[in-house]
């Protein structure tokens, strides 16, 4: 299984590689996106990587393919994306609905 990391940073400078990385592997029957390496995230990088990532979920559900998800339950602050939208965004299942932050 070949595994995607997140960079450290989520913003404008680093967006190139991981899309590069997401962009080489649209096809690969089997994917691990693990964002354990993900230390801090701009708004604007993080609304950007979502829309793209939700775009490579989809077309690998759409052709069968196995998308896992790894990291996004960690004890650092920038984790807590499980509890956030993000993970709705981008299609993954879990996570609230654009705007809201918290269960209510």
């Amino acid at each position: 299984m070949k595994t995607i990391f997140f960079p450290r940073n989520l913003g404008r400078d680093t967006l190139n590689l991981f899309f590069t990385d997401l962009e080489e592997n649209l096809n690969t029957p089997e994917i691990l996106v693990d964002c354990t390496t993900l230390d801090f995230s701009y708004p604007s990088g993080m609304l950007v990587a979502g829309s793209k990532i939700r775009k490579w979920i989809n077309h690998r559900r759409k052709n069968g393919l196995i998308t896992k998800k790894k990291g996004y339950d960690s004890d650092k602050n920038v984790h807590s994306i499980s509890g956030t939208w993000f993970l709705n965004l981008i299609g993954m299942g879990e996570g609230n609905e654009l705007g809201r932050l918290q269960d209510q």
